[in-house]
């Protein structure tokens, strides 16, 4: 005996959590077939920004490599290498110190 085609499409609640994929439920007017597509839509899209954010991070990263080595002074090595060129160290008082 088959199973229905909405029988079939239960697992997704076990996938997703019946609250997260009532959002695409509700929003495809109950029609389980549109809200899966929806799912499938809006991961397609996270997963295409992440890939900008990755691009956005890198070039971040560089342009503070350039500013710090520039900074650097004359003669240190790289401040990956000597940190505290670029970083001096910062005193703390403990707590329990007057």
């Amino acid at each position: 005996m088959g199973m229905s085609a909405d029988a079939a499409g239960r697992w997704v609640e076990d996938w997703l959590s019946p609250p997260r994929f009532a959002i695409y439920l509700n929003a495809a007017d109950h029609d389980r077939r549109t809200a899966r597509g929806g799912y499938a839509w809006s991961t397609a899209g996270a997963a295409a920004s992440q890939d900008d954010l990755a691009d956005l991070e890198v070039g971040r990263r560089h342009a503070y490599d350039r500013a710090l080595t520039a900074a650097s002074p004359e003669g240190h090595p790289h401040w990956v290498f000597a940190p505290q060129a670029c970083f001096p160290p910062r005193s703390q008082r403990a707590a329990n110190e007057e």
